[in-house]
């Protein structure tokens, strides 16, 4: 039985004006890929390459240039009004650092039933025990309900707004580095009880992250992302034990391994950073490929199936052809 997915992105683009003011640079570009309900889509890439420009486009926090967001078989990009306003309300983000995205203002309750009360409709004299329940599935006590953030810790405050998520009652969360902020031992509290929530409310999760040993923790699926374009996806097992992009290869062969006597293997390193300006078109990865061809100068690779996942289809000729 075919699965229809909850949120399918298809061709989108984001832009934003160069420094010279003529043109523009793609932070996000022509990029599709789907999300099934239930389940965990890990994106992933090196700083700089668009993952959080995408995870905004999606939540409608930043407008995209081209393209189109399907959520529940509804085209976001073509609705507008109060219309826009229901489905947004079912969208809903973490963002990276604690310390800033909450309020400084507004206490624990204020903030949990600001959502709840414009999201969900539910009354003011409810909303400290709907806002006590939020507190204690993140794992905090309610009666520090009435208390600002600068009186908690990083973690508490990370919890916080993982209730204030879900307070909302969404059907998809988007993570955007939920942990790079915080402690080891914080991270790992704060990914099992993103878990345990996934889990038990069936939650559909984007989730970007920098660390491949947190996305394979975390994902049932994984994209990888390389200056604004998707250049692999598949499930997590497959993707990390037989890699088919060398970029996904490099990313793998970069995570440190508390083994002094391992060694880089010959042909694995990772290759110095490109310069981004990729106005010459052809493919963005050419120059830190070590099996490049002559016409990947000129065009620029689509994405095409190999095995369970997919990935440049240019590379599916590597037997047949030179590298240039």
């Amino acid at each position: 039985m075919n699965r229809k997915p909850l949120l399918q992105v298809e061709n989108l683009t984001v832009s934003f004006p160069a420094r010279d003011s003529r043109t523009r640079m793609k932070a996000v570009n022509d990029v599709s890929f789907e999300i099934y309900e239930g389940e965990t889509l890990g994106l992933v890439g090196e700083s700089g390459c668009g993952k959080t420009t995408l995870g905004r486009a999606v939540s409608l926090l930043q407008r995209a240039e081209s393209g189109r967001i399907h959520f529940n078989g509804r085209d976001l990009l073509q609705t507008g009004g109060s219309e826009l306003r229901k489905v947004r309300r079912q969208i809903q983000m973490i963002f990276q650092s604690p310390f800033s995205s909450l309020d400084p203002r507004m206490s624990v309750l204020d903030t949990l039933s600001e959502a709840l009360i414009y999201c969900k409709g539910i009354p003011a004299k409810r909303c400290i025990d709907e806002s006590s329940e939020l507190m204690r599935q993140v794992g905090l006590d309610p009666s520090v309900i009435r208390k600002f953030p600068h009186e908690f810790s990083g973690g508490q405050r990370q919890r916080i707004a993982i209730a204030r998520a879900l307070a909302a009652g969404p059907s998809l969360v988007i993570a955007d580095e939920p942990v790079s902020s915080l402690d080891v031992s914080v991270s790992a509290q704060i990914l099992s009880l993103l878990r345990q929530l996934r889990a038990k409310m069936t939650l559909t999760m984007l989730f970007i992250s920098h660390d491949l040993s947190i996305v394979k923790y975390m994902s049932h699926r994984t994209a990888v992302m390389f200056k604004g374009v998707i250049v692999e996806t598949g499930a997590t097992e497959d993707l990390f034990n037989k890699p088919s992009h060398p970029y996904t290869k490099m990313l793998l062969d970069a995570i440190p391994v508390p083994d002094p006597s391992r060694k880089i293997l010959p042909g694995h390193s990772v290759p110095e950073r490109l310069s981004p300006d990729i106005s010459s078109g052809g493919c963005f990865f050419r120059h830190r490929c070590p099996i490049s061809y002559e016409r990947c100068a000129y065009e620029t690779p689509a994405l095409g199936p190999v095995g369970g996942n997919h990935y440049c289809a240019c590379f599916r000729a590597a037997s047949i052809e030179q590298p240039a």
